[in-house]
């Protein structure tokens, strides 16, 4: 379970020069020691109880469980300022994997009912964190939807330009923390398609790679329409545009191109 608190709570307009106050759960984890894990080690595993609520302080982690069939299915990406874990103590149904190194604090379940008790704002926080996790498990089945390999992934640039994007509008650059192949997990596409469609931004002029996994966004709000407008039919260059950004056509029924559509998302 991957949880957002930082997109949960409601927001308050402040002077720029006023801090937001820190949310009781964010004082809670103040308080706990921070652990440092190495990447690609485990935080914890599925069908295993972890007893505690995690918070994310640093790094970045990918929560995933392996299909009957083999592979790898990530159902979530967790960030500096998430919380995951389970603090009931229940088994957990997905594993949790440092991608890069990892600072955590952690909070066991019996702490975390006795500090509800005596601050009654935490419980509103902790219910907050459920309902936005419930909204993005949702808005990832809709992504999952789609016939585009091409949408999926564009879909996947907006959501982590919104939490992982640092410069100014219009350009904004993304560091991405996973690999190609976890991005292909995520979307339910095999490698090669994620590949194709990174390309094919590119080669449009939606996105360019400066480095290493690190993107530059062009246009955001062009990459927004292009994550909403699935499922394609064709990619037509339109030249006269800036940065030859690319013109979309509806889809007809039944009409993919194969270019962006991907085997593992076909019935």
């Amino acid at each position: 379970m991957a949880w957002k608190i930082a997109e949960s709570l409601p927001s308050t307009t402040m002077p720029a020069t006023t801090k937001a106050r820190p949310s009781q759960l964010q004082r809670l984890f103040a308080a706990r020691p921070i652990e440092r894990i190495e990447a690609n080690r485990v935080l914890y595993r599925g069908d295993s109880e972890s007893g505690f609520l995690f918070e994310i302080a640093r790094g970045c982690v990918r929560h995933f469980t392996m299909c009957r069939d083999g592979r790898r299915s990530i159902v979530a990406f967790s960030f500096e300022g998430d919380y995951c874990g389970d603090p009931l103590e229940r088994a957990n149904i997905f594993s949790a994997e440092a991608i890069t190194q990892l600072e955590v604090r952690r909070i066991s379940g019996a702490q975390l009912r006795a500090a509800v008790a005596n601050l009654p704002e935490l419980e509103g926080e902790l219910l907050a964190l459920a309902c936005r996790e419930l909204e993005s498990a949702q808005t990832h089945c809709v992504v999952l939807r789609s016939n585009s390999a091409l949408a999926k992934v564009a879909s996947f640039l907006v959501s982590s330009e919104s939490r992982l994007a640092s410069g100014d509008a219009p350009q904004r650059v993304i560091q991405l923390p996973m690999s190609r192949l976890d991005v292909a997990d995520f979307l339910g596409l095999t490698i090669e398609s994620v590949s194709r469609a990174f390309t094919q931004l590119k080669m449009c002029g939606y996105i360019s790679v400066t480095g290493r996994n690190q993107i530059v966004i062009g246009e955001i709000s062009a990459l927004r329409k292009l994550a909403d407008a699935y499922p394609l039919e064709a990619l037509v260059p339109h030249s006269s545009r800036a940065h030859n950004m690319i013109e979309l056509k509806p889809a007809r029924v039944g009409r993919l191109s194969t270019e962006q559509s991907d085997p593992r998302t076909t019935h």
